[in-house]
């Protein structure tokens, strides 16, 4: 609001006459012109000497009283000096002196607008626009205000009004054009101003809002190409202040490209034009831009004194919008220094400053900032309620990078608050639209956050291709903290898979970054990480004063759940130097912290720390209620995840804590003798078995596709599409070099895509959200899912400091205690070794068969008398070990191997027998075929040759052929001709299918309606990828077939719809896969299940296709014969053993296949 001061209306008046009299003469000069009053109006307005100013800009006006640039700054002085009454009186004198001019109607209109009396401007407005001359500030202005006071129909129409009596009227077309911009109506104010500049080509206002409206889409090449050309036209004009305002603009697009320098050099221009021309918004948005700028680039200092010149500027001389904007962006500095009151402050002077000038961008990016305040504080309730107030501003705005930036911030407030699967979606949702504008800062932040979550689900492998993409952006900016933030996380990645020293070189590479630019936050939880590692070597001194530093650290700056993590940090420093009553105290804290926060990491593991520590005090039950407790903290966030994948990896760190409980019942059941303990126990350790899994085969029955959008349907199949051509390109022989590391990055991320895609659909599907899943079983029901009394169930549970078997059967439950895992798994993988190959001695293996034996199975052996049939549940590396090939008897010349006294058969847990007991077999039409088989499929690379194929990145790929450079190559399997055809002669004619060679292609198993068949038979290579079990596969024919490229993945396995009874894979490593600890293997034959297959027949090691053909075709005969699945398949392997070709008869040709699922 002006008031007056200095000058009376009256004297005002007077000085009004004088000047149009006349002051043509200067006492002791000679005469002056309007410019050079001009120029001395600019030197006292510089110096803020408002009344010398407005008497020499008043004065140029006298002079030349179309003297557009002395209106606007002597509007300036009158608006600094607030002396709003004297500048309407004087604007008024000119306008009647002067009828028809329009410069004073447009300075009365900037006067009436500063008061907020929008219609009396908008009057004035259209008053010099009726008048002469025309010019674009005033249809700028005209524009504006409209804007301001919701005027928008009347303005509209006034601007279209004009247009019908003049069509070529540019003035009134870039009017129009800049007010559909400001309600971005983006495409009719380009047409608008279009228009305008073919009318009137050196328009650089009308450049300047093109520029501006691509900037806003973030189509910032269009912009910086526009802006060049409106400099251009600026400078022709000689208009100062216009070049100043396109040089910012400029440094504004290259700060959005995340390209600093080019930023600065622009910023700095547009400062020294703005200060030589006294040119305050320039000058202010200058200051602003460089201070940004050096916040960027962690330039703190140079960032402050930017910012605070502005703020002086701007409070000095009454710019109240800059002010806002500039006091949010000190914010920002403080906040990213962890100074989170002074932030606090500053974010809220903007916000009421942005709320008084209906600033409404200012007013989301403040709203956002003090959601950051409230999450870095702890305060996850206000922080999200910010956040939502600021994106639905950013929304109406169209901001998309406003958009982003707030989706980036839902997504950590949720990875705090445990929910993951909403974390990853807002995540991805900002990442996408900060690719989409080119936004390379908030896309390392959103890859730098997903590798963070990727970490806390347990897939390093994730976690380290986000950061290192974050890293290389953070580098290609400059952005210091960037690069140091993403460096201690993939520190964090070195230290979850156990590379103790390069973890602390990378946390040791990024702390002092951290120190040095002051950033309280990452310079805690580097402290943080350091002490975790000295505390895992030992080094107890050391830990300690990096963790307390930390704690220091997080009080100093209120990071109240940072200061919650380092609590849990000392108890567990303080539990191994069995210094208890610390550790309990800090667990304690942490427990009462994590809980007020709803920071369920926290909280899960304070809730183990107590329990491990009330268990070394021997307070049975008080551990109990903790490892209890935890566990339920677990499982509530792991609920809310969707995807298999990140359920399992989540799991997988946290089965210590089922294992922890186990150890502990089991204690209680052997001091006590209560079966209540034992019974807890055995479903302790089935809810850390095969979760994932469980919960896929009761989705197997759910349409995929119900209520789900059918353009996320074509995106997937598009996806799908890229991928199999991705793959198809991956065998062609002379892809190597770049080229070959370019094409599996692409595949890396279409893989990538394709899961996130996955997610969006799963939680579009109303199908999902109804699903019940199973509970665990309990023991009792296992004993009840037991109904032949020579069955019984053996289930493994392998610790770190105890392992255990449970043995159950319709009439018995018990359990034992076994060696740790370490010492099992060091002889399970020495006794592989010996029967995994051909070349080792006969009877090599036998003694320490035995002693796997007589460790594993003996101590059941009183359970085990008088059972046929054992179901096993392995777990670790017991997964890998075929039970059949132990020895249970040792005799000199032929030892007696446990397939010969037992049926074995395999599961993933007892619940998942239960579940595949449960679940309804698909339905098909017509009758039912005895079996649909494959094999010998060709694999020459393309038509008219007869080299292999080599398939790409086979040092990913685990058992199979030897790589060879890029790739490896896939030999022909003659025999498994024979083997399909000999099993297809046991059927009566029509009723198997066989592929064979050519024709065994993986269109045609697409084409069958797979649920006519009780059998489905593959011979061929199986591909099995450890790292990613996505791209294991089933190996066809290799053709030209673009549709398809003869693997059939994990992926297209999952969309099968089968009614087998069985599935055999007759090929190399097919019951291997991706071992999680937890949720056991993950590979081809849980996606088998999951299409529908209630049992399938594997390998766990690379197979001889002669000696396979020979297996199979007893298996097939016993079937035939009437005998169940898994006694077909045991006497097989019997008849094996007595084979006439001695070599035969060793585990490597009989033990690698074994039966999984449902055998009866």
């Amino acid at each position: 609001m002006y008031s007056a001061r200095n000058i009376s209306p009256k004297s005002a008046l007077i000085r009004v006459s004088a000047v149009l009299i006349g002051l043509w003469l200067w006492p002791g000069c000679g005469p002056k012109t309007a410019e050079t009053h001009y120029a001395a109006g600019l030197k006292f307005y510089k110096e803020r000497e408002y009344e010398k100013a407005i008497q020499e800009l008043q004065a140029a006006i006298g002079l030349n009283p179309g003297f557009e640039n002395a209106y606007r700054k002597l509007t300036a002085c009158y608006r600094e000096s607030r002396d709003g009454e004297s500048a309407t009186h004087y604007f008024e004198q000119i306008s009647q002196m002067n009828p028809g001019l329009s410069y004073p109607h447009y300075a009365l209109g900037l006067v009436f607008a500063e008061r907020k009396a929008y219609e009396k401007a908008l009057e004035q407005y259209q008053f010099a626009c009726r008048g002469e001359p025309q010019f674009v500030a005033l249809y700028t202005a005209f524009s504006e205000t409209a804007f301001q006071a919701e005027k928008l129909e009347l303005s509209e129409s006034f601007l279209n009004e004009r247009l019908r009596a003049n069509p070529t009227d540019a003035y009134a077309l870039y009017g129009l054009g800049n007010l559909y911009h400001l309600q971005m109506r983006r495409e009719e104010a380009l047409t608008r101003l279009d228009a305008a500049l073919q009318v009137k080509p050196d328009l650089p206002e009308a450049h300047f809002a093109k520029m501006q409206i691509f900037r806003e889409a973030a189509e910032y090449d269009s912009a910086l190409a526009i802006a060049d050309s409106g400099l251009a036209a600026a400078r022709r004009k000689k208009d100062l202040d216009l070049s100043a305002a396109f040089l910012a603009k400029k440094g504004s697009v290259y700060y959005s490209l995340g390209e600093p320098q080019p930023a600065l050099q622009y910023f700095r221009k547009g400062l020294n034009i703005s200060r030589d021309n006294v040119y305050i918004p320039g000058e202010l948005e200058a200051l602003n831009g460089l201070g940004v700028i050096y916040r960027l680039t962690q330039e703190y200092p140079d960032a402050l004194q930017c910012l605070y010149e502005g703020l002086k500027i701007s409070r000095e001389r009454n710019y109240s919008r800059d002010k806002g904007r500039i006091a949010g962006n000190i914010g920002d500095v403080y906040l990213e220094t962890a100074q989170y009151d002074s932030a606090l402050a500053c974010y809220e002077i903007a916000l009421q400053t942005a709320q008084e000038n209906k600033d409404r961008l200012v007013e989301a990016n403040c709203l956002g900032s003090l959601a950051s305040v409230c999450f870095y504080r702890g305060d996850f309730p206000n922080s999200l309620i910010y956040g939502e107030k600021a994106l639905g501003i950013y929304r109406e705005l169209q901001d998309r990078g406003g958009e982003a930036n707030e989706l980036i911030n839902f997504g950590t407030i949720y990875l705090v608050a445990g929910d993951y699967t909403k974390a990853i979606r807002f995540f991805n949702r900002g990442l996408s639209i900060a690719l989409e504008i080119g936004e390379k800062d908030k896309q390392q932040i959103a890859l730098g956050n997903l590798g963070s979550i990727y970490l806390l689900l347990g897939e390093p492998e994730q976690a380290r291709l986000h950061l290192e993409s974050a890293l290389g952006l953070a580098r290609e900016m400059e952005n210091k903290t960037g690069v140091a933030i993403n460096t201690a996380s993939l520190g964090s990645v070195a230290l979850l898979i156990g590379d103790t020293l390069a973890a602390l070189q990378h946390f040791q590479e990024a702390l002092p970054v951290f120190t040095a630019i002051s950033d309280l936050n990452n310079e805690a939880i580097t402290c943080a990480n350091i002490g975790t590692i000295y505390s895992r070597q030992g080094n107890h001194r050391e830990a300690l004063q990096f963790i307390e530093r930390a704690v220091a650290l997080n009080r100093e700056i209120g990071n109240r759940l940072g200061e919650a993590n380092s609590y849990n940090d000392l108890a567990v420093v303080h539990l191994q130097q069995k210094n208890y009553p610390q550790a309990l105290e800090f667990y304690q804290k942490a427990l009462a912290l994590g809980e007020e926060l709803s920071a369920v990491e926290t909280v899960w593991k304070a809730h183990y720390g107590l329990a491990r520590f009330y268990e070394q005090e021997g307070r049975g039950k008080e551990a109990e209620d903790h490892y209890r407790q935890a566990i339920q903290t677990v499982e509530d966030v792991r609920s809310q995840l969707v995807t298999p994948e990140h359920k399992s990896g989540f799991f997988e760190e946290k089965v210590e804590i089922y294992a922890g409980l186990v150890d502990l019942l089991y204690r209680q059941y052997r001091e006590e003798g209560d079966l209540r303990s034992l019974e807890a126990a055995f479903q302790y350790a089935e809810r850390s078995k095969a979760r994932a899994l469980i919960e896929m085969l009761a989705e197997s029955g759910v349409d995929a596709t119900q209520g789900v959008d059918s353009l996320l349907l074509e995106r997937r199949e598009e996806i799908l599409r890229r991928i199999s051509e991705m793959q198809t390109r991956l065998i062609s022989e002379n892809l190597t070099g770049k080229a070959h590391k370019r094409l599996r990055e692409q595949l890396r991320a279409e893989e990538e895509n394709l899961q996130s895609l996955s997610l969006e659909i799963k939680q579009q599907n109303p199908a999902y959200a109804d699903l019940q899943y199973p509970e665990p079983l309990p023991a009792r029901s296992a004993q009840r899912m037991l109904k032949n009394r020579d069955e019984i169930l053996l289930e493994f549970s392998l610790g770190r400091e105890n392992s255990y078997l449970w043995a159950i059967s319709g009439e018995a439950l018990a359990m034992f205690q076994l060696p740790s895992e370490k010492e099992i798994a060091g002889k399970v993988q020495r006794y592989l070794a010996m029967i995994g190959g051909n070349t080792s001695p006969a009877i090599a293996h036998v003694e320490l068969g035995y002693e796997l034996w007589v460790m594993l199975l003996s101590p059941a052996a009183a359970l085990l008398e008088g059972k046929k049939h054992v179901r096993v549940v392995p777990d670790g590396i017991l997964h890998y070990l075929p039970f059949e090939a132990l020895i249970a008897e040792r005799r000199e010349r032929q030892p007696v191997y446990v397939v010969e006294n037992y049926v074995l058969s395999y599961a993933p847990s007892a619940s998942v027998l239960a579940a595949l007991s449960a679940r309804e077999a698909p339905t098909h039409s017509g009758e039912q075929l005895e079996l649909l088989a494959f094999g010998d499929p060709v694999f020459e690379a393309r038509k008219g040759t007869g080299n292999p194929a080599r398939v790409s990145g086979a040092p990913e790929v685990a058992g199979k052929a030897a790589p060879e450079a890029e790739g490896f190559a896939l030999s022909r399997l003659p025999y498994t001709k024979a083997e399909v055809e000999g099993i297809a002669a046991l059927f009566p004619p029509g009723r198997a299918s066989l592929y064979l060679q050519e024709n065994a292609r993986e269109g045609r198993l697409k084409s069958e309606d797979l649920r006519r068949y009780r059998r489905v038979h593959f011979a061929t290579h199986g591909l099995i990828d450890e790292k990613n079990p996505q791209r294991s596969s089933v190996v066809f024919s290799l053709d030209d077939d673009p549709t398809e490229d003869g693997f059939l993945q994990m992926d297209e396995i999952f969309r099968l719809r089968l009614a087998a009874d069985l599935v055999v894979l007759s090929a190399c490593n097919t019951a291997r896969g991706k071992l999680i600890r937890g949720e056991g293997m993950i590979g081809l034959s849980r996606a088998f299940f999951y299409a529908g297959a209630r049992s399938l027949a594997a390998s766990l090691w690379p197979v001889s296709d002669r000696s396979t053909a020979r297996l199979m075709e007893h298996f097939y005969r016993n079937l035939q014969k009437g005998l169940p699945k898994d006694e077909a398949l045991c006497q097989a392997k019997r008849e094996m053993l007595q084979a006439s070709r001695a070599a035969w008869r060793r585990p490597y040709y009989w033990a690698p296949f074994v039966i999984m699922g449902l055998v009866n």
